[in-house]
């Protein structure tokens, strides 16, 4: 029996020796759809804290019920998706992710939809990837040097997505990005400073760590302090 018979009626037609023929009430048909997939949940990319959904499409499945799952080890595991603060819609078409954790990253996401027949279908597995905000774990420091020495400034982004830094540098005004010179490493973790004159004596640094996800975040500002060494000027 195929589902396009559904709603078909029937009846029987009775002749005999004598008229007239009988006729019997007409009987329905009526065809229950077993559960189906016809739209898979896809994979969701957020930042932390942010919201998403994954949604199923469950065709034409007769009195359709959903149970979604969650599997946080690769798919080794699965369990039914809680009732909490980041998860509702766990037993409908759509499962809500609310305010999305970042030691959710990489969990992947299923649906077990049933009907009034069997068997229950399985859709297959979409992941949950959480991007980090930039973030500054630790600040660059004051650094103290004598005239033509070397010295660096660092900065720790922690687990910021797709990090990327710009150092910049005041020597008395507004603060304007580095390029180069005695500099390197104006877009890492460090900026190496090689040979600094004594008339960066008082420089003021920072740097401003973006990411994948906004906004960017500036760190403190750190001092570059640079010694004169002895001399004679007048002998």
């Amino acid at each position: 029996v195929t589902s396009p018979m559904n709603g078909y009626r029937y009846r029987a037609v009775i002749n005999g020796t004598c008229a007239p023929d009988a006729i019997s009430n007409p009987a329905l048909l009526t065809i229950r759809e077993k559960p189906e997939i016809t739209l898979q949940p896809t994979s969701q990319t957020v930042c932390e804290n942010d919201n998403t959904q994954f949604t199923v499409n469950p065709g034409v499945t007769t009195a359709p019920s959903f149970q979604w799952q969650y599997s946080s080890d690769n798919g080794s595991t699965w369990n039914p998706v809680p009732a909490d603060a980041q998860h509702s819609g766990g037993t409908t078409n759509t499962l809500s992710i609310t305010g999305a954790l970042p030691t959710m990253n990489t969990w992947q996401y299923r649906v077990v939809v049933s009907g009034t027949c069997a068997p229950q279908v399985t859709s297959n597995a979409a992941i949950l990837t959480v991007s980090q905000r930039p973030e500054i774990t630790v600040q660059p420091v004051d650094a103290e040097i004598c005239e033509d020495d070397n010295t660096a400034f660092t900065v720790n982004a922690g687990v910021t997505t797709g990090v990327t830094y710009q150092w910049q540098v005041s020597t008395g005004g507004p603060f304007s990005n580095i390029f180069g010179g005695i500099y390197s490493g104006e877009n890492t973790a460090i900026l190496n400073i090689t040979g600094a004159p004594s008339t960066m004596n008082g420089y003021l640094y920072r740097v401003i760590v973006g990411g994948i996800c906004t906004p960017t975040v500036t760190s403190n500002t750190a001092i570059l302090t640079v010694n004169q060494k002895p001399e004679v000027t007048v002998h």
